[in-house]
């Protein structure tokens, strides 16, 4: 016999800090890193190569999906660009 426990947070997101500083949310850190690679990516000067951008969804399960970024969409759009 065995058991299963997941645990997970209820906790409603907040802003907190001397000066609301800090933000606690689930799941935050997938987002931050996806609202700041995207800030950069707008922010950037011109160079001599192309900028690319791609955000995956479903981190741990998206992964192994048809999708995902562990699939070969990204190398299969970049080539149909490319060509």
């Amino acid at each position: 016999m065995g058991h299963d426990l997941y645990l997970y947070v209820r906790q409603q997101a907040s802003v907190w800090g001397i000066d609301e500083e800090y933000i606690s949310s689930p799941a935050l850190d997938d987002l931050e890193c996806a609202w700041g690679c995207t800030q950069g990516f707008l922010k950037a000067k011109p160079a001599g190569s192309i900028p690319v951008l791609c955000v995956f969804d479903s981190e741990e399960v998206g992964s192994s999906s048809l999708q995902g970024a562990a699939s070969n969409l990204l190398e299969s759009v970049l080539r149909r660009i490319c060509d």
